[in-house]
């Protein structure tokens, strides 16, 4: 359900809620607001954070695994899903790695987590470069519609221009999970990542070249630099222009 809300409002100021992971992190200066008694008393770590978002990284796979996941579940008293998801996931976990592969049990948890987070940092990570340092936007009210260089506002335009691309190559897509092909998946969030391929870009150019919107792509690479220039620039409140690098490739 998270997750259509942000397919819904791609870098939405209020509805994206892959925005919102305060106080740990923040990815634009207009999300300062946010947080009661604006800017001030953001601290060291914010102020940081240019250096510190892969430790955030971290952080807020723990929050969401042990709290966020548990909390939900139990508040819908989906007490299933719970048991699937949590019980039986890390109780399979130890028995593989304890009982059959002889591990001791706090080795077995080392080890455990150790992949689970990496995993997890680089499908959680690669959400975060594919827009996350782009501009936020909260909408414009119909009577400045004409008054702004274009009305961000729909959910194809917001696919459009608050997402990019990650180049294809092999290592890439295998350690992203095939998350490199964002426009499409943020067009069509139901099929499978695996499924999007050359084929379904190819398409998805023509269709918004027609239409005069945009389509981005760059390497991961430079994904990962402009993440870190653009939390760093947010970090000391400094400006930082996300579109002036970022290539436009219309097909």
């Amino acid at each position: 359900m998270q997750h259509n809300h942000h397919h819904a409002n791609t870098q939405h100021k209020t509805h994206d809620v892959d925005l919102h992971h305060f106080p740990l992190i923040y990815f634009s200066h207009e999300l300062f607001s946010n947080r009661p008694g604006g800017r001030k008393n953001l601290g060291w770590w914010v102020e940081n954070q240019g250096n510190t978002w892969w430790v955030s990284l971290i952080l807020l796979q723990v929050m969401y695994r042990y709290w966020f996941h548990i909390q939900y579940n139990l508040h819908k008293r989906t007490y299933e899903y719970f048991f699937l998801g949590f019980v039986c996931h890390y109780t399979f976990h130890y028995i593989l790695l304890h009982s059959i592969c002889g591990f001791s049990l706090p080795m077995a948890t080392l080890i455990m987590h150790a992949y689970l987070y990496t995993g997890g940092a680089a499908i959680f990570g690669q959400s975060w470069f594919s827009h996350s340092f782009l501009d936020v936007h909260a909408g414009y009210p119909e009577e400045d519609k004409n008054t702004v260089p274009r009305y961000h506002y729909d959910w194809i335009e917001l696919a459009a221009c608050y997402t990019v691309n990650v180049t294809n190559t092999p290592l890439v897509k295998l350690f992203v999970g095939f998350l490199i092909y964002q426009n499409e998946h943020h067009l069509w969030p139901a099929i499978p990542e695996a499924n999007h391929n050359e084929h379904t870009a190819k398409l998805v150019k023509e269709f918004l070249k027609r239409h005069n919107m945009p389509y981005y792509e760059q390497t991961w690479w430079n994904c990962l630099v402009s993440l870190c220039t653009s939390l760093g620039a947010v970090g000391k409140n400094t400006p930082y222009d996300p579109w002036k690098d970022l290539p436009n490739k219309l097909a």
